[in-house]
């Protein structure tokens, strides 16, 4: 059976795991899972978390708009006028300037740009409030004594298991162990990978790791 862990579980067995009882630890631990969660994240690129996220409302006269800070990558904008959806296309920021080098070319917005990582760029200029609505991937709410299961620890906490003993030695300061785990962690999330679809492991064949459950690491 599959490993599946709990946020409280998860820092018992990181506890246990790693065979550290300090006062150090236990403090970090909130932190260091975090870290491994992300981590994880991006070595998987979970297209599960490729959401639509509603993005507001333009203002007449404003190129501008702030993305929300739950997208972490835009895939796609389009506004919605009168229940029609109309894909705004992509473009370089320099595209867009030119295209708009003032706010006084005016209309429905056609092309988009990231201005920087917090402003989407649009061109012409809106001259009206248009929806805006986004596609992209989203960042999921990691664990925490609120959120006490996500979608990672249910389905690949062995994995984020691993991941947080790797971080919980490097934050101790114990670097040849930290190294045992961090191989343990790339034979893992390489066959994560390829138990959701990606071929691209190029770490080897990977050995099966020891079955891990809540009781024994």
């Amino acid at each position: 059976m599959a490993y599946s862990t709990s946020y409280a579980s998860l820092i018992a067995d990181i506890i246990q795991t790693t065979n550290d009882h300090s006062e150090e630890l236990r403090v970090a631990l909130a932190n260091l899972i975090g870290l491994a969660e992300e981590r994880l994240r991006r070595d998987l690129d979970l297209k599960i978390f490729r959401e639509e996220q509603a993005v507001g409302s333009t203002v007449s006269g404003t190129r501008t708009i702030a993305r929300p800070g739950t997208i972490i990558s835009t895939d796609s904008l389009w506004i919605t006028v009168s229940g029609t959806k109309y894909i705004l296309e992509p473009r370089s920021y320099d595209f867009c300037i030119s295209n708009n080098p003032t706010i006084l070319t005016t209309g429905q917005p056609a092309f988009w740009a990231q201005a920087d990582e917090a402003t989407y760029y649009l061109t012409p200029t809106p001259d009206a409030a248009y929806v805006i609505t986004a596609f992209g991937l989203l960042n999921p709410s990691g664990l925490s004594p609120t959120t006490t299961t996500t979608w990672i620890s249910d389905n690949y906490g062995d994995v984020l298991l691993i991941a947080s003993c790797w971080q919980a030695e490097l934050h101790l300061g114990n670097l040849d162990q930290a190294a045992v785990w961090e191989k343990d962690y790339m034979h893992r999330v390489a066959g994560a990978r390829k138990e959701l679809g990606f071929d691209d492991i190029d770490s080897g064949p990977a050995k099966e790791p020891a079955p891990l459950t809540s009781a024994s690491a």
